[in-house]
């Protein structure tokens, strides 16, 4: 009997509609993964194949998160059906027994569910066979990868959730419980993932993951390209715990279902409590006349039975118990995503507003989408669910109240949502003690700015719900809107007057509010609602009385159905909706420039194409600036006026001189004295002198420009967020002209230069390239540059940029600053103006200043600390500060990075200004990021690579360790080993994604992996082998042979040399590991015990495994000998948890070689934990296995 219930079961599955639309989805997705640039599920890219074994495993894991929601709908279906469609009393009075009817039911409807995801795959590998793709993306085709990944990682996944969903559903015997238990569950999976998120905890998610991402991720983490491109997970370790956890849950959770499940009870749960109330008895009946009623159908009836009618609606929203469970599960999403609230380096922020709005808008945007399509169809279809809706619909109500209503409750939901995630974040503010709630940001960010386009798509959603005779099929509908956004922006099809419910970002910070970003971001909604108004009035026209009639009958009655003023307000909405998308366009496509992301990948094309010849002309260097600049923040508009002197620094003539602009600016004057010129190129910005006499070798020029930047009306997307109306932050590369060609437009991913007929991409010319010593890696046109500027604001702005106040002014609404360098700089500068409050200190004769938005307080001491142990480091260690100043900046937080210019560091509002540091045993980034960015004041500012590879690692790397040096000094080296744990992480997690190929820290391409987090650990390990003393004294030596230097610039060679003139003979090879060669380490203590000895003192035995491996680019790797002196450590308890240094019983270098070491150790107290490497000093492979507790013998 089973097997019959289960083909009965599988062929009734595999006959629906929804089986074959389904698959298709499936299908299309992954192939449109493969087969289109823009689409990306997986993780093909850089030197990943695209038909790689991690892109199929990872595609196909992401695709069964997603598969939920149709594995749910299958899973429930059989169960629900027979009651749905009142058969379950027959079905139940046949002699089947509950085993085969539940797991025949079952069985049945989960393979057709995993036959239809089975599309996925195909899809893949359809895909991988097209020709158009490129050979050199493709890997070998393996059948078995394909297989492996549906049957290994992806069934159980599938197993599980089809079996939570059939349970529920056969337990509760109602669809709105099952919807609810798939909301639910996905908001829990997705906050615990996310709380879990931080290294420390990556192995109870791995664990706790039931579709096993997180624990594909954990397998996973540190895969090179070679091993993302040959390597299948294997079924061991983590993996298979998660797998046998999570298949175990299945088998109990069907268990429990079919415990639970009872023929004879067939109403869902909570009607069951309701019925077994006992109801008291009635007193007789006694009939009475009844009194006779004169029925009006006026306007005020009409709006009488809409109050009621909301009424009804509203209330059984409010009362059903599924609204209260989504609103608990959106109080848990919300609490969850506080706890780890925009951390870096796992310090969190203080619960600004913005922070907590942007954190709402986080956790429930997904949430959100799943809600409307499930009340969009419950609502709708209630009262034919019910058996009600004959009677509803003989009523003599007009349509356009039930569909209003219906609108109305779908509100009503949304604000519920807002209301609980408002009051849970302020709750959580308060409880962190943070009192500034700003409830006009809480309103207008949350209720306008993030529900807008959810309002819209709750129209949609009942919309697609009165198109369609099913529920589900109206639901499939919206899946398919949500697919089409992702689809059609991918295919270049972006503008947002197509994509419904579509606008601009508006990005807010806490210095400029919502800012111009707000004017596009209000006529898109003007738009969208114009639109979604004319579906009202269509849902009204279309709505369904009695029985179902066919979608073109009801449209070849529309004109019947609406009267004049639906007419009338349905051709109002079309003419609003016409008029408010001409002058979006006009705005968006004449006052500024729509670009697809094809069009600016084409423009890079054509520009290299055209010009690349270009690169290497003689050309004239500039070597002095003088430029008037006057910023209009609240027109976001500047006009830039100056002269460059230009000198012919090359051993030839120069004929012709091409100067570069940003397409963005506008030109008044550009003029080139003893030139005339002979073409300009407005496409691409460039302007082509003809020098009436060859200038030779010392002679020079001048060059006088007059140019403007002005946004105009508002754009698709991108708009400017340098130029602001608090806030404004821009440099001399976007807004002063440059000399020559401008390689940093060029496409720099390989496949999309091949698609375009490119060559190769390099991104830096080679070390030993001579050729390019005499220009920086920062810009070819210059090197130290006179500077002198005069900018102009706003009154109530301050206006900065490098150099001294020479002094200020105001002429009228214009306040005037003039500024001047004493000394040269680098063609390298900033302005910045806001409304700031200043901060003021000292160091020495060095003038410390701080300005910051006057809110944004918390953390300026720390700024101030930061910026004066630098300085104070730095001076003693390596070389003088040069300049008479130094300033922090801060500016709005649209992007999140610190940058050094010369005495003047722009910080971001976002990456330490609010940062929570109340603890003190979080990591203080702020301290941290000062350092950094001070360090640059040397590693740039005095000492500046060639542009060749490796320049970075002389400005980069070295700023790391100077940074890392003052943490030390001030923090300790306990602090220093978390924060060394991260940089660790990131630089073995981001090699995979690697564009080209992995190189050595003196050769790298501008790779921060490479430069920031690999340059931390490599000089850190250095600093710990040779001494502090010795590195700091070959870095002062480096910066007094080759500071401020130009001609030529210096390189890694300098940089290396210099250390090892003073390393001993024995650190020669960990300069080479470290610095020139891609050298990993595999450390791990195997086993650890110990035995307390007469004299009270314990002997600790420690076995180790060490091994060595060198990779190459793509990070295949191969073991070389191992012969290092690396820590061993004795701790009393675990380093993470105990951070002081009395917890160390023991620490010394030991000469460690390759395979099993054996060590004995005395200490006086009683151990707890053994290490190797616990300071994490050298780039181990897996720095988990490094630690181990002692057992006691």
């Amino acid at each position: 009997m089973f097997l019959s219930v289960a083909k009965f079961e599988f062929n009734y599955q595999l006959r629906q509609p929804v089986f074959y639309v389904t698959s298709l989805v499936f299908f299309l997705l992954t192939f449109g993964a493969i087969t289109v640039d823009n689409i990306q599920i997986g993780g093909a890219g850089g030197s990943t194949l695209i038909n790689s074994p991690f892109a199929i495993m990872l595609t196909l894991l992401v695709m069964c998160v997603f598969s939920i929601f149709i594995t749910a709908a299958f899973a429930a279906n059989p169960v629900l059906r027979d009651r749905d469609m009142k058969m379950d009393g027959i079905v139940f009075s046949t002699p089947i027994n509950k085993r085969d009817y539940l797991l025949g039911r079952f069985s049945g409807s989960f393979a057709v569910a995993f036959l239809g995801f089975s599309a996925s795959a195909l899809g893949m590998l359809f895909g991988s066979w097209m020709p158009w793709l490129d050979p050199e993306r493709l890997g070998p085709t393996q059948i078995s990868h394909y297989l492996q990944t549906l049957f290994i990682l992806v069934l159980p996944s599938m197993l599980f959730c089809s079996a939570l969903f059939f349970s529920l559903a056969a337990v509760t015997r109602s669809m709105m419980a099952t919807y609810l238990g798939l909301i639910a569950f996905l908001v829990l999976y997705f906050t615990s993932q996310g709380m879990m998120d931080e290294p420390a905890y990556r192995n109870v998610a791995a664990l706790a993951d039931p579709f096993g991402l997180a624990a594909f991720e954990s397998v996973t983490r540190y895969w090179t390209a070679f091993d993302r491109n040959t390597s299948m997970i294997a079924l061991e370790g983590e993996y298979l715990t998660n797998r046998i956890i999570w298949l175990s849950a299945s088998l109990l959770i069907i268990g429990l279902g079919y415990k639970r499940f009872s023929f004879t009870e067939r109403k869902p749960l909570w009607s069951r409590r309701r019925s077994a109330k006992i109801q008291p008895e009635e007193e007789p009946r006694t009939h009475k006349p009844l009194p006779r009623i004169s029925p009006t159908f006026g306007t005020a009836t009409i709006w009488q039975q809409f109050r009621v009618r909301c009424g009804f609606e509203v209330k059984a929203v409010v009362k059903s118990l599924a609204f209260w469970v989504i609103l608990a599960i959106g109080v848990l999403n919300v609490l969850g995503a506080s706890l780890n609230l925009e951390a870096i380096f796992g310090t969190s922020v203080y619960p600004v507003t913005r922070s907590m709005v942007s954190l709402i808008q986080g956790a429930f945007s997904l949430i959100m989408m799943i809600i409307l399509i499930y009340y969009g169809a419950e609502l709708v279809w209630r009262e034919r669910q019910a058996g009600c809706h004959e009677i509803m619909d003989a009523v003599p109500t007009p349509s356009w109240v039930f569909v209003a209503s219906k609108f109305l409750a779908m509100l009503v939901v949304l604000a519920g949502i807002l209301i609980a995630s408002m009051l849970t974040t302020i709750a959580v503010q308060l409880g962190k003690g943070y009192t500034t709630l700003e409830p006009g940001l809480y309103f207008y960010g949350l209720w306008y700015q993030f529900a807008m386009p959810f309002y819209l798509m709750a129209i949609l959603s009942i919309f697609a719900q009165v198109l369609t005779r099913n529920k589900f099929l109206g639901m499939l509908l919206m899946v398919g809107y949500l697919i089409s956004t992702i689809v059609l922006g991918s295919l270049g099809f972006e503008h947002n007057l197509y994509q419904f419910a579509g606008w601009n970002a508006a990005p807010y910070s806490d210095m400029n509010g919502y800012g111009h970003f707000d004017q596009g971001r209000t006529w898109f909604a003007f738009y969208w609602t114009s639109f979604s108004l004319i579906l009202v009035i269509l849902s009204y026209g279309l709505w369904q009385r009695g029985t179902l009639a066919p979608l073109v009958g009801r449209f070849k009655a529309l004109h019947f159905q609406l009267g004049l003023p639906s007419r009338l307000v349905s051709a109002t909405a079309l003419l609003l909706f016409v008029t408010s998308g001409a002058f979006i366009f006009y705005n968006t496509n004449i006052l500024n420039d729509y670009e697809t992301s094809k069009d600016r990948e084409q423009l890079a094309a054509d520009y290299e194409k055209k010009y690349k010849a270009l690169e290497g002309n003689p050309a004239p260097h500039i070597t002095d600036v003088k430029v008037d600049v006057d910023i209009f923040p609240d027109e976001r508009r500047y006009q830039v006026r100056g002269r460059y002197f230009l000198v012919n620094k090359r051993d030839e003539a120069i004929n012709e001189v091409v100067i570069g602009l940003d397409r963005a600016l506008r030109v008044n004057q550009l003029s080139l004295s003893q030139a005339k010129l002979r073409e300009k190129d407005e496409r691409f910005g460039h302007y082509f002198f003809d020098l009436d006499q060859p200038l030779q070798p010392g002679d020079s020029l001048s060059l006088e420009f007059d140019l403007n930047r002005i946004n105009r009306g508002f754009m698709n997307s991108g708009s400017s967020t340098t130029l602001v109306g608090n806030g404004t932050f821009f440099n001399n590369y976007e807004a002063l002209p440059f000399i020559g060609y401008n390689n940093n437009i060029e496409l720099t991913d390989r496949h999309l230069r091949k698609k375009h007929n490119l060559p190769p991409p390099q991104r830096m010319p080679k070390l030993e390239d001579k050729n390019h010593y005499r220009e920086s890696y920062l810009r070819s046109d210059s090197d130290w540059i006179n500077f002198e500027t005069t900018v102009s604001t706003s009154v109530g702005q301050v206006a900065l940029a490098p150099g001294y106040r020479q002094k200020d002014w105001q002429e009228g609404e214009r306040h005037y600053f003039h500024y001047k360098m004493d000394v040269p700089i680098h063609n390298f500068f900033s302005y910045l103006s806001a409304d700031y409050t200043v901060v003021k200190d000292q160091w020495q004769d060095v003038a410390i200043e701080v300005y910051h938005h006057k809110p944004h307080d918390y953390n300026v001491d720390r700024m101030v600390e930061g910026v004066k142990k630098s300085l104070e480091y730095f001076s003693k260690a390596f070389s003088p500060y040069q300049y008479r100043q130094l300033r922090i900046v801060e500016f709005p937080g649209y992007e999140k990075f610190a940058q050094a210019f010369p005495n003047t560091v722009p910080f971001s509002e976002s990456i330490g200004f609010v940062a929570d540091l109340r603890d003190p045993n979080e990591i203080d980034y702020v301290f941290y990021v000062t350092a950094h960015e001070v360090a640059h004041q040397w590693w740039a500012h005095q000492l500046l690579g060639a542009n060749v590879q490796g320049a970075t690692m002389l400005s980069e790397t070295l700023a790391q360790y100077s940074a890392l040096m003052v943490m030390e000094q001030a923090y300790g080296p306990e602090k220093i080993r978390r924060f060394l744990k991260y940089e660790l992480d990131r630089y073995l997690s981001a090699r995979g994604s690697e564009l080209l190929e992995e190189l050595p820290i003196s050769r790298n391409e501008n790779q921060p992996y490479i430069h920031y987090r690999k340059g931390s650990m490599a000089m850190y390990a250095l600093k710990d082998a040779m001494g502090e003393e010795a590195i700091n004294a070959a870095l002062a030596s480096l910066l007094k042979d080759k500071g401020f230097s130009s001609d030529p610039y210096p390189t890694s060679m300098d940089l290396i040399s210099h250390l090892r003139a003073r390393a001993e003979a024995h650190h020669q090879d960990l300069i080479t590991d470290m610095l020139e060669r891609v050298v990993l380490f595999d450390l791990k203590v195997e086993k650890a015990s110990t035995e307390q000895l007469e004299n009270g003192n314990y002997r600790v035995s420690v076995e180790l495994n060490s091994h060595k491996f060198e990779a190459d680019g793509d990070g295949q790797e191969k073991e070389v000998p191992l012969k290092n002196w690396i820590d061993i450590a004795i701790f009393k308890e675990d380093p993470d948890e105990n951070t002081s240094s009395d917890n160390v019983l023991y620490l010394a270098k030991h000469d460690i070689r390759e395979g099993s070491t054996v060590l004995e150790f005395e200490v006086t107290e009683k151990p707890g934990i053994a290490g190797i490497d616990p300071y994490i000093k050298m780039i181990d492979k897996n720095p988990d296995d490094n630690l181990l507790t002692i057992e006691a013998l």
